[in-house]
Parts: structure tokens; C-alpha cells; sequence
């Protein structure tokens, strides 16, 4: 049975921000910050184990274990970031998503005590993964950062299989995390029925509210889900079932609200943080070259700071990996990295670059540091799972792609060809499961120049998966979002040649004009698993304000498209 299934209260020092790793200060504080280390110092060696595992080597996994190499050794912390670096061997192959190597090193460790792998395995719908960590002296109710819990986690994507695994071992399923929230809440949030009737039956309150006096009955409303706010009530449920005043706009006028909210939270978040976030900055630089594009005015001395901020930060990491570029070995520990995010989101900044039309010299070293963090199939890959942004290795593949096109020189160009054509078979040949995959499968087989029989069959896969109400879900079964919404309309339209005139899309952009808020964000629900301390960036929704920024730029960039008219397109 596989280890993995695929899916996929205080502000916290900056230095422990590895929502994105590439920071852009590089340590230097800004007007009344206090100083922060250098985030980007040279890397400390990492343990063999944990070098083979990241390398897909598992003969020298097997060898490293039979000349008794330590399965709970821990790596060792560079930075002060301890999250994200200070982990044993058997939480780095869970990481890598290596079926294989976990097994090989949980095989050889009697207990567990790593929060964090519970909650992945319950993100993932991972149920032997999860079984496995609960036999080893795990706790169910385990606390993860934010007060989360694998079963709160689970509920969030509707993971009925693991939901029902946890409560035949005893969570409590009434247990809140930081903000008040419970799995109940979750999975309403979800729509899953099935869920919900799990917790139902194991006793779950009905009734409880969160810190903002939300009830089930709240969110059930709030997401527009009639057939759970009916089965909520025939339980007895309470709380406030008014939905909130709503304008529906026509798309200019939704823009003329959520494109400022999308610059002026870029530049709240560079207040109060000093890493570039992969909710706000790659998206914001995309979703205002589009508006710009389309010929949207956009706030120029906002984007001017963040794109001197973003220039400044590429030139100080170029150094660094130059010399990472010296040795295989420093390509390694370079992707390695604040937990291993670094080929995801070196990926996914160049991809940003390369929409806003960026061309700074240091992004040549970028992409070829890039290039070379290529895992042994074509792909690269995300590292701890930040769902549904940091979730897909079609994404991190896609976005590699793109960049390495953008920026190559020409004494790399044979490398980098040759590397782009092993990562487009790699997209070719396997099997998107997430809307996040298949979006970004079809946005990498456009970038690549693709057969156009499968860019189509592409299209019609994420055209067929249209939902009653008009939106996308960013898993099968689950409620439709901004999120999924707004990406898959960008996909269709950029890579797949679907017009905003084309009813799918319109049908789209009829279920974003609907669900914008008053203010001209988007709310969408988090369901990942916690790996930052949680602290306010200005942005509305607040727990879930991260995922709702990134879900306001799609849907920015969506209803750009239809509201800029067919003669600009």
C-alpha cells in the first residue's frame, strides 16, 4: 500500500518566515525593524541520509542504513530558521514524497514525535502513512504549529478515509485550534457530507464558535452550500445564517476594487515580514502585468518599491549561488535549503519574472542554479506541502520550465534545452491529480510548445470539471473557490486559447462576480497545514488571509481578461 497519496498567535520573527525562503532583504532591517541574521549565509553540510534520500538514491539510502546510518538524526540547524531545517532523516523522506525511503527509515525508528508528519500524512489522505507514525508512539491529537491537529487538517480537504482512520484511534474531535476552529467547521467548510456525518457521529459540537463567533451554520452559509446547512440544522444547529450584503458588479468595476487591495497587501506584508511570500509577491507581479497588458492603471510607486525591492534581492543572492554552483554538492545543500523549498520557489519567482517582464542579469545565475536542483526523472520539486500553492511538482516543473526559457545564456543553452525537454516528457507522461497539477500541467505544456492534441485534451479535462455553480474546486468533491476559479480560467485562456467569450469562462467569471466580497478580496479556505506562527499582514479573512490574497489575484487576473474586451486580446 503507498506511504504517499498525492494531492496533494503572535507575529513571528521575521527570520523564521519560510513561506518562500528567497528573502529580499537579506537580513537588512527596514525602518524601524529590528536586525535580522542573514538568511542566506553558507549552507551547513547535511547528513549523507538525508543527501541520498533528496537525490531519489535509494540504493544509498539502503547502503547508508546497513553501515548504520541514523534514521532520527537531525539536521542541523542554519539560520535560527529550526522549522524548517531541524528535522530527522525519516521527516526528510516524507518531505520528499519518497514512498521507498520512508518506509526504509520508519522500518528502523520505534517512535515519532514529529507533529508536523501526522499533519502532513492527514493533508495528503496519506492513511498508511499515518497509521504507520500513529503505531510508532505518535498522538493522535497531536499539536501542530497554530494549535492545529491531523484531523482539523484532514477535514479541511474532505479526506474521509483519514478522518475515519483518526477517530477509530480517539481524537478528540472537538478540539479547536488557535483561532477557534474545529474539524466540523473544516468540512463544512469543504462540502464534504460524508465528513461531516463522520464528526457528527463521533460527537462533534454542533454548536461551537469560533473566535469571531462563527458557527458551522456560519460557514455553511458563508460557502454557499445549502444541502449541508439543511443537514447542520436538522441537527440543531445555530448561529448567524445571513449572508453577507453583496453588489454584483460588472468585472471593470470588481477590478477597480481588488487590484489595489492586491498591491496595497504586497506592500503591508513588506512592513511587516522580510521574505517575499509565494502568496503575494510572484502572484502580484503576475496579476498586475496582466492588468497593466490589458490597460488597467495600476499604482506605479507601489509597484516601482517592489520591483527595486525584488532587483536588489536577486543581486545579493547571486553570489551565493555562484558559489553553490561551484560542486554538485552545493547545488544540493542550496535545495536543500529552509526545508527544501528552494527549486519550488526559485521556480516559481522566475516564472512571475518572466510575465512581468523582469530581464535583471543575476536571474541567468538564478536559472541555472535552478536548472541543476532537476530531480533524476525531469522533475523539481516542492518541499514541505503549503496547500494548494506549494502542493504540486507539476507547478514547481512547469514554473522551471518557463523560467529556464526566459533566462538562459547562451554558454548554458544546450544544458538547459536538454533539461526543459526531460521536464516536458516528465509532463507529458504523468497523471495530474489536483486542479493544481492539471492547471499548471497545461500551463507547462503551452510554455513548451507542446503537441497540440495534448494541450486540447488538456483543456477539456479542466473544462469538464466545471462545477454546477460555475467555479472550480481545488480537489474533486470539494467546494468551488476564487482560487481554483481564477487559475483555471488564466490556464484555459493563456495556454489553452479559450476565449472570455466562451461560455465556460463567462459561466466562470458569472461565479467571481458573486463571490467577491465588499472590500474586493476573495475568501478562500485554508486547508494546510500550518508551518509559519501566525501574525496579521493587513490582508482581510484573517487566518485564511493568505490563501485569500492568492486567491484574489487570480481571480484579478481572470476577469482582466474579460473585462479588458476581445479587441485586446
Amino acid at each position: 500500500m503507498p506511504w504517499h497519496l498525492r494531492d496533494g498567535l503572535k507575529r513571528r520573527q521575521a527570520v523564521l518566515c519560510i513561506v518562500i525562503c528567497l528573502t529580499v532583504n537579506n537580513g537588512t532591517p527596514t525602518p524601524g525593524q529590528a536586525p535580522q541574521p542573514p538568511m542566506f549565509q553558507s549552507a551547513e553540510a547535511n547528513p549523507p541520509l538525508v543527501e541520498a534520500i533528496w537525490n531519489q538514491d535509494i540504493e544509498r539510502v539502503k547502503q547508508l542504513l546497513a553501515d548504520g546510518a541514523d534514521p532520527v538524526a537531525r539536521t542541523s540547524s542554519d539560520q535560527g530558521i529550526t522549522r524548517g531545517r531541524d528535522r530527522p532523516a525519516w521527516e526528510w523522506a516524507i518531505i520528499a514524497r519518497d514512498d521507498r525511503a520512508t518506509e526504509l527509515l520508519l522500518s528502523n525508528v520505534k517512535r515519532v514525535d514529529r507533529a508536523d508528519a501526522l499533519l502532513i500524512a492527514a493533508n495528503r489522505n496519506d492513511v498508511a502513512l499515518a497509521r504507520a507514525l500513529l503505531e510508532r508512539g505518535m498522538p493522535v491529537d497531536a499539536r501542530g504549529l497554530d494549535g492545529a491537529r491531523a484531523l482539523l487538517i484532514a477535514a479541511a480537504g474532505g479526506h474521509v478515509e483519514t478522518i475515519r482512520l483518526l477517530i477509530e484511534r480517539g481524537a478528540n474531535v472537538n478540539l479547536a485550534d488557535n483561532h477557534g476552529d474545529t474539524a466540523l467547521m473544516a468540512a463544512v467548510r469543504a462540502g464534504s457530507i460524508e465528513s461531516i456525518r463522520l464528526l457528527l457521529a463521533a460527537g462533534a459540537d454542533v454548536n461551537a464558535r469560533d473566535k469571531s463567533s462563527r458557527t458551522a451554520l456560519t460557514w455553511a452559509v458563508r460557502s454557499r452550500s445549502p444541502v449541508v446547512a439543511e443537514a447542520l440544522r436538522a441537527r440543531g444547529a445555530r448561529g448567524d445564517a445571513s449572508e453577507p450584503p453583496r453588489t454584483l458588479l460588472s468585472p471593470r468595476a470588481a477590478l477597480a476594487r481588488s487590484l489595489p487591495l492586491i498591491q496595497e497587501g504586497t506592500a503591508t506584508w513588506d512592513e511587516r515580514q522580510t521574505c517575499g511570500a509565494c502568496h503575494h509577491h510572484p502572484l502580484m507581479f503576475r496579476a498586475i502585468a496582466v492588468a497593466q497588458r490589458q490597460g488597467f492603471a495600476v499604482n506605479a510607486p507601489l509597484l516601482e518599491a517592489q520591483i527595486l525591492r525584488g532587483q536588489r534581492g536577486s543581486t545579493r543572492r547571486a553570489a551565493l549561488m555562484k558559489e553553490a554552483l561551484a560542486s554538485e554538492a552545493g547545488v544540493l545543500r542550496w535545495s536543500l535549503r529552509l526545508g527544501g523549498d528552494q527549486a519550488f520557489t526559485g521556480a516559481q519567482l522566475l516564472s512571475s519574472y518572466v510575465h512581468a517582464g523582469f530581464a535583471w542579469p543575476s536571474l541567468q545565475t538564478e536559472a541555472l542554479l535552478l536548472a541543476r536542483m532537476q530531480l533524476r526523472d525531469g522533475s523539481w520539486r516542492y518541499g514541505p506541502p503549503r496547500v494548494p500553492i506549494m502542493s504540486s511538482d507539476f507547478s514547481a516543473t512547469a514554473s522551471a520550465i518557463r523560467g529556464l526559457q526566459a533566462f538562459g545564456t547562451p554558454d548554458d543553452v544546450e544544458e538547459l534545452n536538454a533539461r526543459i525537454a526531460r521536464a516536458t516528457t516528465w509532463l507529458r507522461t504523468n497523471t495530474p491529480v489536483t486542479t493544481e497539477d492539471k492547471v499548471f500541467r497545461l500551463f507547462g505544456l503551452g510554455w513548451a510548445k507542446s503537441d497540440p492534441t495534448l494541450i486540447s485534451a488538456a483543456v477539456t479535462l479542466l473544462r469538464n470539471e466545471q462545477n454546477s455553480d460555475g467555479g472550480w474546486s481545488q480537489l474533486r468533491g470539494l467546494n468551488s473557490d476564487a482560487y481554483a476559479t481564477g487559475q483555471v480560467l488564466v490556464a484555459l485562456h493563456e495556454a489553452g486559447s479559450v476565449r472570455p467569450d466562451d461560455l465556460v469562462y463567462q459561466r466562470g467569471v458569472k461565479y467571481l462576480l458573486e463571490t467577491q466580497e465588499p472590500d474586493g478580496s476573495w475568501l478562500v479556505h485554508k486547508r494546510a497545514v500550518p508551518l509559519n506562527g501566525y501574525f496579521e499582514s493587513g490582508f482581510p479573512h484573517g487566518k485564511f488571509q493568505f490563501i485569500s490574497y492568492a486567491g484574489t489575484c487570480w481571480a484579478t487576473m481572470a476577469l482582466t481578461y474579460t473585462a479588458a474586451g476581445p479587441s485586446q486580446h
